[in-house]
């Protein structure tokens, strides 16, 4: 029911777009809401404080005239994504702590080392706890299971080293983009899944989203600037 509501409501942000006007009086005080030349110097000022975001061109037959050519979205690449959204209400896996300031607004903040740190000792007891093995079992164990099991510790130990030696955390990644959405007059952010082989995330992203808002607020849409698969939009 959801998709049926969220496609016939683009539907109609399609066709409205194209009879709308150009915004050009700023109306972000009272409405919140961005003319073209604001979002271009809002994105000015976050390429310039936060170096890692940059301005994209794409596709040249998805290019909105409002903006520069060369100033059609901003990006951000890689951004690690080391917890699914479900972790989030788990404990023990949840290294965020979420405090909310005088105004109203969360604030999101690791956790104190030392927090983590005890948690990381107690699963460490536990596995240590659970490979306690009896002697006289492994004595009268086969020579051919002694050997497999061998081989199978030094292939683990091998890739854990291999993990260290590279330096490279094999975690989810996501590029982040920031369009300007003509019909609400504000920015719209979209999501980029990859896996840790790399490959494009389609339904999975939503692994990454509250279960309140997945399908609803936030849904896999094609982008407005990129080629290539849907990605997961968060509604303005």
């Amino acid at each position: 029911m959801h998709k049926i509501k969220n496609e016939i409501n683009k539907a109609y942000r399609s066709v409205a777009e194209k009879m709308m006007g150009e915004m050009s009086e700023s109306t972000f005080l009272t409405k919140g809401q961005l003319t073209p030349d604001e979002f271009v110097l809002a994105g000015d000022t976050l390429v310039d404080k936060c170096p890692t975001w940059s301005w994209e061109a794409g596709s040249e037959s998805k290019r909105n005239p409002s903006l520069p050519d060369d100033k059609q979205f901003l990006i951000i690449h890689d951004v690690p994504s080391r917890m699914r959204a479900k972790d989030l209400i788990d404990e023990d896996k949840n290294q965020i702590n979420e405090i909310e300031d005088e105004d109203g607004w969360v604030i999101a903040e690791q956790k104190e080392k030392t927090e983590i740190e005890d948690i990381d000792k107690e699963e460490i007891k536990k596995e240590e706890e659970d490979e306690i093995v009896d002697i006289d079992d492994e004595c009268d164990s086969d020579d051919d299971d002694d050997d497999d099991n061998i081989l199978a510790k030094k292939d683990d130990e091998d890739e854990k080293k291999e993990d260290d030696e590279d330096g490279v955390v094999r975690c989810r990644r996501y590029n982040i983009s920031l369009t300007y959405d003509k019909y609400y007059a504000t920015p719209r952010l979209w999501l980029q899944g990859y896996g840790e082989d790399k490959e494009p995330l389609d339904k999975q992203m939503f692994e990454d989203v509250m279960a309140e808002h997945a399908k609803k607020t936030v849904t896999l849409e094609k982008h407005t600037h990129i080629d290539g698969p849907k990605q997961a939009t968060i509604h303005p």
